[in-house]
């Protein structure tokens, strides 16, 4: 794989537990993993499909774990799937991520979901499912999309 131009790091209280749950909630698999003297992470990344994140430990006041300062999040992940929204979106559900947003096909042809890891990350998941949809974005009455 090569390495992505840019790579997020959503931050955790607890590197180990976000991996587990990324990967049993969302299906993210383990792509580079280091541990220090104590077990303890040192750097981690997660894979899904060509994306890559890093995991994140707070650290200091300045990089927190959404959880450890009232649930507050400057940003979101989302995540293109290519296949079964609904069924990804019951596995996420069902090993206990917060919903914040249940799946619902969007005027713009994509099928999205949004929910929140334990820490508090949110996270999107969406499937295109009427790419004419997209096509049509310019047409008088519609979305129009400015590409410059």
């Amino acid at each position: 794989m090569t390495r992505p131009t840019l790579t997020p790091y959503p931050t955790y209280a607890d590197p180990k537990d976000a991996m587990a749950f990324l990967e049993t909630a969302f299906g993210f698999e383990t792509h580079v993993l280091v541990l220090g003297a104590a077990d303890e992470i040192v750097h981690a990344e997660m894979s899904f499909g060509d994306a890559v994140i890093g995991i994140g430990q707070a650290w200091g006041e300045t990089l927190r774990s959404p959880r450890t300062i009232g649930g507050l999040s400057s940003c979101y992940l989302h995540v293109h799937l290519e296949t079964d929204v609904d069924a990804h979106y019951a596995r996420a559900k069902g090993a206990g991520a917060t919903v914040l947003a249940e799946p619902q096909t969007k005027p713009y042809g994509d099928r999205t979901y949004v929910v929140a890891d334990p820490d508090g990350n949110v996270w999107s998941f969406g499937q295109t499912m009427d790419a004419a949809a997209r096509e049509s974005w310019d047409r008088p009455g519609s979305v129009t999309r400015k590409t410059a």
